[in-house]
């Protein structure tokens, strides 16, 4: 797909949106999990769309026939990213050359005690992230190359969604 398709089609749905501010608002498309077997786990939309699976690894007691639920947490942080960048760049007539994102853990990170409940003054999640851009254009410095890294972090859905506390409700059904 060419850049200037992605250019011509996000400038079409921004200025869409931009005439229709009513139509950007709404929730994304709910998901719902089934437990198929052991730790394997089964994500679809509710029309029973299949989206992934996931499963854990054999030495926590799941049959590592998938990525660990926190496994494609990263991956949609770094995936995302990346897309954003090749995203605007083409929105801004950028013509990468080279587009890597890397996302690092915290090589000290002691999780597993949280998540297990081994110790709960620890988080059971990341405590920190590390993204790294790896970034060429030819047709663009050094600067306009940080500015679009910059753009990336203050607009990154998954990103944002990560980097601040959103509330999240919970209802329990119990059958």
């Amino acid at each position: 797909m060419s850049t200037s398709h992605i250019k011509e089609s996000v400038d079409g749905v921004v200025e869409y949106y931009r005439e229709n501010p009513d139509e950007a608002k709404g929730a994304g498309a709910p998901f719902k999990a089934i437990m198929e077997d052991g730790l394997r786990c089964r994500v679809e939309k509710l029309d029973g769309t299949e989206i992934l699976k996931t499963d854990m690894a054999k030495g926590i007691g799941g049959g590592g026939s998938a990525p660990s639920p926190g496994t494609l947490f990263r991956a949609a942080l770094v995936s995302c990213d990346a897309t954003f960048v090749a995203l605007r760049a083409a929105q801004l007539g950028i013509k990468l050359t080279t587009l890597e994102v890397t996302l690092e853990g915290d090589p000290d990170d002691d999780s597993t005690l949280g998540f297990l409940g081994i110790d709960d003054s620890i988080p059971a999640g990341e405590r920190t992230l590390k993204l790294s851009f790896h970034l060429g254009a030819e047709n663009a410095t050094s600067e306009q190359l940080h500015e679009l890294v910059e753009w990336i972090v203050a607009h990154s859905p998954v990103g944002d969604s990560v980097s601040r506390a959103i509330p999240i409700t919970v209802d329990v059904k119990t059958v």
